[in-house]
This record gives C-alpha cells, sequence and structure tokens, in this order.
C-alpha cells in the first residue's frame, strides 16, 4: 500500500515563560519528553488516555512502538468522531492498552469502545523530527490534531505537573490526575508556564538555487514570522516600519505568540536578491522565512525551500496497520525523512 510522508521539524516541547523560546528545563531536548510519554502511553488504557479540546474531537493514544536502544517511535493516535444511530463505523475498547495493535471492530452505539478514526507518525526524537504517515486512502493526516493532544498531555498528564496546575521541580515526579485543567497557565515557582507542542513544515534548502536562476520572474515577496517574544526587539522594529508604510501607526497588543504573514508586489533584481539571501542566511531567526511568488507559478517559492513530502510503498494489509511494521519500513528510509 502506498503512503503518504511529509516531515516536521519539532520547535517546541515543553513549559514556556511568555516570549521565551527556550523551554524550562523539565525537557531538555524531544528524546527526553518522548522517553517519559512512551512510558506513560505502556501504563495507560486506551479510555484514560483521552484528551478532550476545545471545539474539536477527542484524541487518544492507540499504539506506541519504540525501535530498540533508540529514540525512533510510530504512534498511532485515535481520532474520535461522534456514532450516528444506524451509521456503520469502527472502534477500539477503552480498556485496550496501546502496547500492541489495538483491536479494530465495528461498534454500535453504547458499546464500550471508542468510534474514530487512526492516524500514524513516525517520530525520530534525537533529530527533533517527526513525520505523518498518511495512507494513500485517508483524507487527514492528523497533524495539528497530534502538536494538540501532546500538548494537552503537557498540561494534564506530564510528571511534571501535578493536580493543582502546579510545575513541579525536577526532582519531584508527582503525576497529576486525569482532571482536565482549565487555566491557561501553569504556575511554577518562579511564575506562569506555558505548555506547548507543536511543529513545523520539515523544509529542504533546495529553492535557493532556482532563485538566483530567476530574479526577473519574481513579482511578490512574502514574509512570515513568528512574532513569540516581546522583547525581540528587532521583529517589532520590522513589524512597526511596515504598519506604517501601510498607514497604521498605532502598536498591535503582542499576545504570548503571533504569527504574522505580508506580501509586497515588487519586482527584484539579481543584486537585490542576493543581498536579501545573504541576510537571510546570516541572520534566520530575523526573517523566519521568505518567499517569492514568480510568474507562471501559483505557489509560492520559500527561502527555506519545499517541505520534505515524499510517497513510499509498504507492505502492509489494510485496516489499522500494525506499528512495528511501519516503523520497521520507515526506518529504511529514515535519512530521507530526516
Amino acid at each position: 500500500m502506498k503512503f503518504n510522508i511529509t516531515s516536521y521539524k519539532i520547535s517546541e516541547c515543553g513549559y514556556y515563560k511568555q516570549g521565551d523560546k527556550v523551554p524550562h528545563h523539565h525537557y531538555r531536548t524531544p528524546a527526553i519528553f518522548f522517553d517519559e510519554f512512551h512510558a506513560w502511553t505502556q501504563s495507560h488504557k486506551i479510555g484514560e488516555m483521552v484528551i478532550s479540546r476545545r471545539n474539536a474531537y477527542p484524541v487518544t493514544v492507540s499504539e506506541m512502538q519504540r525501535r530498540p536502544d533508540s529514540d525512533d517511535y510510530l504512534l498511532t493516535t485515535w481520532n474520535v468522531r461522534e456514532q450516528h444511530p444506524g451509521a456503520k463505523i469502527l472502534g477500539i475498547s477503552k480498556n485496550s492498552m496501546p502496547i500492541g495493535r489495538a483491536a479494530v471492530k465495528e461498534v454500535k452505539m453504547g458499546e464500550d469502545s471508542l468510534p474514530g478514526i487512526p492516524t500514524y507518525f513516525f517520530i525520530a526524537a534525537k533529530e527533533k523530527v517527526l513525520a505523518t504517515v498518511r495512507p494513500e486512502y485517508a483524507v487527514i493526516n492528523g497533524h495539528q490534531d497530534l502538536d494538540e493532544y501532546l500538548t494537552g498531555y503537557l498540561f494534564r498528564h506530564s510528571k511534571f505537573v501535578n493536580s493543582n496546575n502546579m510545575l513541579l521541580p525536577d526532582e519531584l515526579t508527582v503525576s497529576s490526575d486525569l482532571k482536565a485543567k482549565k487555566a491557561v497557565g501553569i504556575q511554577g515557582a518562579v511564575g506562569t508556564y506555558f505548555p506547548r507542542f507543536s511543529s513545523q513544515p520539515n523544509r529542504t534548502k533546495s529553492n535557493i538555487k532556482y532563485l538566483r536562476e530567476n530574479p526577473s520572474k519574481i513579482r511578490k515577496l512574502i514574509h512570515s514570522m513568528d512574532l513569540a517574544n516581546e522583547t525581540d526587539k528587532t521583529k517589532q522594529g520590522l513589524l512597526e516600519k511596515t504598519l506604517v508604510a501601510c498607514g497604521i501607526r498605532a502598536r498591535p497588543a503582542i499576545a504570548d505568540r503571533m504569527r504574522i504573514r505580508y506580501e509586497i508586489d515588487m519586482a527584484l533584481d539579481k543584486e537585490v536578491l542576493d543581498d536579501l539571501i545573504r541576510e537571510w542566511e546570516e541572520k534566520p531567526s530575523t526573517w523566519d522565512d521568505i518567499g517569492f511568488l514568480l510568474r507562471g507559478k501559483v505557489a509560492p517559492i520559500w527561502m527555506d525551500g519545499g517541505i520534505g513530502k515524499q510517497e513510499i510503498e509498504i507492505d502492509v494489509a489494510g485496516g489499522v496497520f500494525s506499528g512495528k511494521k511501519l516503523l520497521s519500513a520507515l526506518e529504511k528510509i529514515k535519512p530521507s525523512i530526516v
């Protein structure tokens, strides 16, 4: 069966003070986080790991496999869906453990099962990469749902958070209870922390060469940046200059995180393009990413390259796939994913 693989770089993983880009010391690397998360999944039933989300369906873990002596995983999440009278839908038992592939069957209204659909992820924690593994017939890849689920885990179930929304010191490992926490932040000994897990498309660097060869075709510049730091004066200055140029002089209030994207119709010659590329390569954190619309092209070409996508054939039967088989197959092509 064919699977579509899309690679993402883990950009946030842990607890952050407002405006900070470096997490609190509880999770120094994604490898530490996923080691703990994997242990948690192996000791809880599927029904105990359901995390509800505002304006979205709940998600749980139905299987998580780890390659021996490594930080590589295959994670299968179960995306709970509504069950309508008379409709046929697959479900898994709430009382199953996610150690192996959970038994899936057609369920009826009222059964002790979770109706829904699976999504699959390859995680190379040491390389800070996760990839969606979408069967060719599937509509969703579950990427956004996973980011939100793991943020919910940090908020509710991490061993560093207790039932009173308190972020605990490293030496304490009191597990939180299963009650949903309603606060927007977690109180620690030195202030409020925000649990975050997020990942961004893992881009290649192949597009710069193409842009250098076609500067005369550029008709629009697109600037995308993440304004997560109130104290980042360089980015604040870029934003304010842009707003003034657009006739807006009132400085906007910056929330904990803000994604800014603006487009400018412009033509660039080779000299100006080379200057932009050089500045972006020297100070990528200032610009985040720059894209260009070229004549004859519908989608932007980003300086940071194209999203890492590929299609592979894996010898597995249909239905809900074995995590062990998927992990074994994906390990063989890991260099092309990370």
